[in-house]
């Protein structure tokens, strides 16, 4: 193998901004997922009526004020829009390139 093939043979590292937008996006992705699911569990627990044997480590349930519904909503809200605004500009420069 000559110099002219190895180095043909090594990829390019991407962009700095194209890594920094997927490092972006994956921790939007957790986080939106992480308080997504604390909404749901909420949602269900102070709005769904449940008549079913309690769990093993149940304990009453905790109705959230509007603080604290502020502190679930804005985080989860937060988490998907950076998710999907790293998924438009990625999409972006896609398309820009081809």
């Amino acid at each position: 193998m000559s110099t002219s093939d190895a180095g043909q043979s090594l990829r390019k590292p991407p962009p700095f901004h194209i890594t920094v937008a997927v490092v972006i996006l994956i921790v939007s992705l957790l986080y939106g997922l992480v308080y997504g699911h604390m909404v749901y569990v909420s949602v269900v627990e102070q709005f769904i009526p449940h008549q079913h044997t309690p769990l093993r480590f149940e304990g009453p349930t905790h109705y959230h004020n509007a603080v604290e519904w502020v502190l679930l909503l804005g985080p989860a809200a937060t988490g998907w829009l950076g998710t999907f605004g790293s998924l438009a500009y990625l999409a972006r420069r896609l398309l820009r390139t081809r």
